[in-house]
């Protein structure tokens, strides 16, 4: 990953740190783990200096293939063996097994060795053939499809239309005439207009914002100053007795 971080942004000093890092890490752990596994696994003493020399190797094929002219070279059986990485990598170690357990001790050590080398990688060719590439675009457009699902914005809800008009309660209609105030509604709305009678001196085209209709009043409602509704004659302290009532 830091290789291709190195290819995709340019080199830094930080990054080939982190690779070097990286590359000491692995030596650390091949040199102290196959020269013991080997040799249990084959009889065979195995070099420590060879694991280095691979080990080391390894960072450095990636890096040649990643940063440099190499990676301009290109041909289909190199485009086809890096598609078999993956579905060997799967299947190499359980059928290498398997394999050598059914012939050593029957044939020489090579052929077992080819016979744990073939086998897996004619497994991994019917695997890419069989199941990652008739199937492989499919699960992919599927998995992508579900992700733009789950990324899509809720659809807009359309907004709420106010209902009609309801009467504020009698309580707060009651404080409203007691203090000369307009009586509320539980929901706004716009002035109302309407023309009223003419009389003499006025304007013909002279509107006024409709008044609302107090619940204790009977018949027509009596219209104060600016739509406001006429106040009883009533005394300060009866005013505050309605409100203390209410």
């Amino acid at each position: 990953m830091l290789l291709y971080l190195l290819h995709r942004c340019g080199h830094d000093l930080l990054t080939w740190l982190l690779v070097g890092m990286q590359a000491l890490f692995a030596l650390h752990f091949a040199l102290g783990y196959y020269p013991v596994a080997l040799t249990r696994a084959t009889g065979w003493a195995t070099s420590g200096t060879l694991v280095a020399v691979v080990s080391t190797a390894c960072f450095g094929l990636v890096a040649l293939v990643t940063l440099t002219r190499v990676n301009r070279v290109g041909a289909r059986w190199m485009t086809t063996l890096g598609a078999l990485t993956y579905p060997l990598y799967l299947v190499h170690e359980k059928l290498g097994y398997f394999v050598i357990h059914l012939l050593a001790g029957r044939t020489s050590a090579w052929l077992v060795l080819a016979a744990a080398l073939a086998a897996p990688l004619a497994l991994a060719v019917l695997v890419h053939r069989a199941v990652e590439r008739p199937l492989g675009l499919r699960l992919r457009t599927a998995v992508l499809t579900a992700l733009r699902r789950d990324e899509a914005p809720e659809p807009t809800r359309a907004p709420a239309v106010a209902g009609p008009a309801v009467p504020a309660p009698a309580e707060a209609v009651a404080v409203a005439v007691a203090t000369g105030e307009t009586p509320l509604t539980t929901s706004a709305r716009r002035p109302v207009t309407h023309p009223v009678p003419m009389h003499a001196g006025s304007r013909s085209t002279a509107q006024f914002p409709a008044v609302h209709r107090s619940p204790s009043t009977r018949g027509p409602a009596a219209t104060g100053p600016v739509g406001r509704p006429a106040v009883p004659t009533t005394s300060s302290s009866a005013r505050h007795s309605a409100v203390l009532d209410s």
